[in-house]
C-alpha cells in the first residue's frame, strides 16, 4: 500500500475482505455480536459509554473525558457495511497486540498468519492507562516487522 510499511492492530478486529463489522464480531463472540445487533436493530448506537461505565477502565479523568468527547456512536449501517480491502493490503507486514480475552480470536488469526504477537494482559483502554508500555510494544513490533 503506498505510504504504508506495516500494519498494527491493537486489541481490535482484523478486517476481512468484504465482511461487515458484525460478521467479524460474530466470529469473535457470537453472543455479544447478536446482542449488539439487536440493540442496533432497535435504533441504538455503539459505543455509548458513560463516564460511570468508563471510570474503572480509564482512571485518569482527563483521558476519560477526552475519550467520551471524541466518541462517535455508530448506527446499524456502519456495522453492516462490507469492508473492501485493496489487494496491496495483504502484501504489507502486520503485527498484533492483544490486551483482553475479547480479542483472542483476532490474535489467534494473526498468529496463524505468522504475524508477531504481543500479549499485554490489561484492559481494552490500556493505551490510555499505560501509554509508555504500549508505545514500547509497538516500537518493538515495528522492529520485528522491518527486519
Amino acid at each position: 500500500m503506498p505510504g504504508f510499511n506495516s500494519r498494527h492492530f491493537v486489541d481490535a478486529s482484523i478486517p476481512q475482505d468484504q465482511l461487515t463489522r458484525l460478521d467479524m464480531m460474530k466470529t469473535e463472540s457470537r453472543a455479544w455480536a447478536e446482542q449488539l445487533e439487536e440493540h442496533l436493530l432497535k435504533g441504538g448506537c455503539f459505543p455509548e459509554w458513560s463516564d460511570t461505565e468508563l471510570q474503572a477502565h480509564i482512571p485518569n479523568e482527563a483521558h476519560r473525558q477526552q475519550t467520551i468527547s471524541e466518541m462517535n456512536p455508530r448506527s446499524l449501517a456502519f456495522f453492516t457495511e462490507p469492508i473492501p480491502l485493496p489487494k496491496e493490503w495483504f502484501a504489507v507486514p502486520a503485527g498484533y497486540i492483544q490486551f483482553t480475552d475479547a480479542y483472542a480470536v483476532p490474535a489467534s488469526q494473526a498468529e496463524d498468519q505468522g504475524w508477531p504477537i504481543t500479549r499485554l494482559p490489561a484492559g481494552h483502554f490500556h493505551m490510555l492507562v499505560d501509554p509508555v508500555a504500549v508505545s514500547d510494544a509497538l516500537i518493538n513490533m515495528l522492529g520485528q516487522l522491518v527486519h
